[in-house]
């Protein structure tokens, strides 16, 4: 005969709960990708619906979402931020806007390592070594920028210094 054993019911609960932030994760992903398929370059989504997105080149699309949410991004637990250039530069942007999950038409091994030891769910399309700068002949400044730093925090003040000495 099987042996049942008794759960509690806050296990459940949070199942389902965990459920219900895969579902919503999972939607956001999709809505991320078609987003940036469509155009777009950087995108910021929670529950399905897009809360921000932005066109444009390099990383200003990923920093102007990130300017514009500052403090909203917190009322939303499930964010997926996703971008046309996932790298190291554009993944910590994702991370100070809290996203627990990012989507990258091309995303960089940077990016799927520092994911995996923080616990981000990274997807995308492409997946490639690294970010190379626009004339392809070596590492994107922003990625070089990006990997000098000791916290996203770093990333972002060094970030704001050079783009307001260019």
């Amino acid at each position: 005969m099987p042996r049942f054993e008794q759960t509690d019911s806050k296990d459940c609960t949070c199942s389902k709960a965990c459920r219900q932030d895969e579902h919503s994760i999972s939607l956001s992903l999709e809505s991320a990708k078609q987003q940036i398929d469509s155009g777009w370059s950087s995108v910021l989504v929670a529950d399905g619906k897009v809360l921000d997105r932005e066109k444009g080149s390099g990383i200003k699309p990923a920093l102007l979402i990130l300017q514009r949410m500052g403090q909203t991004a917190r009322q939303h637990p499930n964010l997926v931020f996703g971008d046309r250039v996932l790298g190291l530069a554009a993944f910590r942007l994702g991370v100070l806007m809290r996203a627990r999950a990012m989507w990258g038409g091309l995303v960089s091994q940077p990016v799927l390592a520092e994911a995996a030891a923080r616990g981000i769910q990274v997807d995308g399309r492409e997946f490639v070594p690294s970010i190379l700068n626009r004339t392809g002949d070596g590492l994107c400044p922003m990625e070089r920028l990006s990997a000098s730093c000791d916290s996203d925090a770093g990333f972002y003040s060094e970030l704001l210094e050079r783009l307001q000495g260019s």
